[in-house]
């Protein structure tokens, strides 16, 4: 039972998701059917080899027809159709493992498997000998489906039955777990796979990737159809590109000079990457390999000078009732899991003796030359700039400043000495968990740090002084003029819908098959699959010693002056 499926990767095995348990015929046409997985399945256009290409043939047909692997039988279908449609045209379909059959006429058209949703889309009645790929997207589309049984019968599959033996009949597996699950999560699992396939399946050359990211940039794309590979400059990326006819995918902050340029030249597109808001067990600045990405083709999330494809999203999006249900359960597991963009973490921190009576006001520094601060801000663009701002703006309140966990760590641009951030905070923060702490204030006020997200997750007010991706929806508190493409005024669980379910790629560091934020949730909370390389804690002995150099150096020029 091969229904629903994700797109086969070149390397790996993809266990069998679906097992007949009953026969189709057991249910009848009055079957009840929950009516938004037909739609679901209709719209986003799932089940079958949905990553086939289309059909050759041009045009409409009457008639479409399910080879089964016998094609004594089929031809009967066949025969039957011109006898009683005489002049209408068929469209039958020929499984790859048998010849071609020496039958000829001139209303039927033979083709081997192809894209299925284009080929109902183009018919008007579907026939077969058993429930298959388009024997149930026929019934799942509302076509005429006549099914020829042994005694040379035709018995009607009607869409009820189709949906009622789906979901009841068949038993579902997940990929990822082994566990059975019902029809609704297996149509989400594929979902979730094709919509990464579709962000995937056009490029073909990575550009600006670390060489400690490259393996798993690979396990990313294995199911794209072809083989990734890697480029370091921008006249050999776009020949790659050019030659394999592909597009390119390249690293945002690692883009090597003229790329842009060369591949518009070229008329080759290109994506950009970075990682997803849930990343994985630790910091990428230690060389710990995302488990999430997003490629955006239009801009970048971060870059609100253009519309990034999350912003499309946001703007653009038919939030159903089911995706904002599924973007509820996802904020309440992060909520209760304490999971960030690095893990998850102690619901507990040393937070306990916060002053009672004062708005508890949380800044979470940045990078100091990161992307979105260069992007994203105008005239408050550092990390003491914003601690000014805030006290300025809040005299009596209590201010607690985070430091950046990668400029703490002695990796990134960014470092107010403590002795500084005291002037304006009551509080410098380090260690224990951001989730917790968010939990423990009254407001977060920040540049453009995903913490600002975070905290709207668990319902903190926030306060923004630039210009981030989830500004500008009716959410935050702005202190700078909104983007003028945004303004529609979205719920919390559109946003998250978007931004965790709609936008990144998954990838499952167990199975390494694409997955949906729910599967990722889980490996994080299984500290045994995130532990650190040699690589890692060399990294993070690097880190340690070039903090104290700069430490050494900044005592040094303090004792000179």
């Amino acid at each position: 039972m091969t229904f629903l499926r994700i797109p086969p990767p070149l390397t790996l095995a993809v266990p069998r998701l679906g097992r007949p348990v009953r026969d189709w015929r057991s249910f009848s046409g009055k079957t009840t059917v929950e009516v938004s997985l037909i739609q679901i399945l209709r719209t986003e256009e799932l089940g079958g080899a949905f990553w086939l290409s289309c059909c050759r043939g041009k045009g409409q047909f009457d008639h479409l027809v399910s080879g089964s692997g016998n094609w004594v039988r089929t031809r009967k279908i066949v025969q039957t159709i011109l006898a009683k449609h005489p002049g209408q045209t068929i469209c039958v379909i020929i499984p790859v493992a048998e010849d071609l059959p020496t039958f000829t006429h001139k209303n039927v058209f033979l083709s081997r498997p192809c894209e299925p949703h284009d080929l109902l889309k183009r018919c008007a009645a579907v026939w077969g000998s058993k429930p298959d790929d388009l024997t149930l997207l026929g019934a799942v589309y509302g076509r005429s489906v006549k099914l020829l049984n042994l005694q040379d019968e035709f018995q009607i599959l009607s869409t009820c039955q189709a949906m009622g033996w789906l979901s009841e009949g068949v038993e579902w597996t997940s990929p990822f777990t082994g566990q059975r699950v019902d029809l609704a999560t297996m149509v989400d699992i594929v979902s979730d796979a094709k919509r990464a396939w579709l962000q995937k399946r056009s490029l073909g050359v990575c550009v600006g990737m670390a060489w400690w990211k490259r393996r798993r940039i690979r396990q990313f794309f294995e199911g794209s159809g072809l083989p990734v590979i890697f480029r370091s400059r921008s006249f050999a990326a776009v020949h790659s590109a050019k030659r394999r006819g592909r597009g390119i995918a390249v690293w945002v902050s690692r883009a090597p000079r003229g790329l842009f340029r060369h591949a518009v030249a070229a008329n080759i597109p290109v994506a950009k990457i970075e990682d997803g808001f849930l990343r994985s067990i630790g910091l990428g600045s230690d060389l710990l390999p995302p488990s999430s990405i997003v490629l955006d083709r239009r801009g970048i999330y971060f870059d609100p000078s253009c519309c990034s494809d999350l912003e499309c999203l946001l703007a653009g999006t038919e939030f159903t009732e089911a995706l904002r249900a599924r973007a509820a359960a996802l904020m309440k597991v992060l909520v209760e899991r304490n999971i960030s963009k690095y893990g998850a973490s102690s619901s507990t921190g040393s937070y306990q003796n916060l002053p009672a009576g004062k708005r508890i006001l949380l800044v979470p520094g940045q990078v100091g030359d990161d992307l979105s601060i260069r992007l994203g801000c105008s005239e408050i663009a550092d990390n003491l700039s914003l601690l000014k701002a805030v006290r300025q703006r809040n005299p009596e309140a209590y201010i607690i400043f985070r430091p950046h966990p990668d400029v703490d760590a002695g990796h990134r641009n960014g470092h107010v000495p403590d002795n500084v951030v005291i002037r304006y905070a009551d509080e410098v923060q380090r260690g224990g968990s951001m989730t917790a702490l968010i939990a423990c204030v009254d407001e977060v006020h920040t540049m453009t740090s995903l913490a600002g997200f975070e905290a709207l997750l668990r319902k903190r007010p926030v306060v923004t002084y630039g210009q981030p991706f989830y500004a500008g929806w009716g959410l935050t508190e702005d202190m700078v003029p909104p983007v003028a493409r945004r303004g529609r005024q979205l719920s919390l669980e559109d946003l998250v819908a978007a931004t965790l379910i709609l936008y990144p790629c998954y990838l499952d560091p167990v199975t390494l098959l694409p997955c949906g934020p729910e599967i990722l949730i889980e490996r994080l909370s299984q500290p045994e699959l995130w532990k650190p390389s040699l690589v890692t804690r060399l990294r993070r002995v690097q880190g340690r010693l070039h903090k104290h150099v700069a430490h050494l150096i900044s005592s040094s020029a303090r004792k000179s002056k």
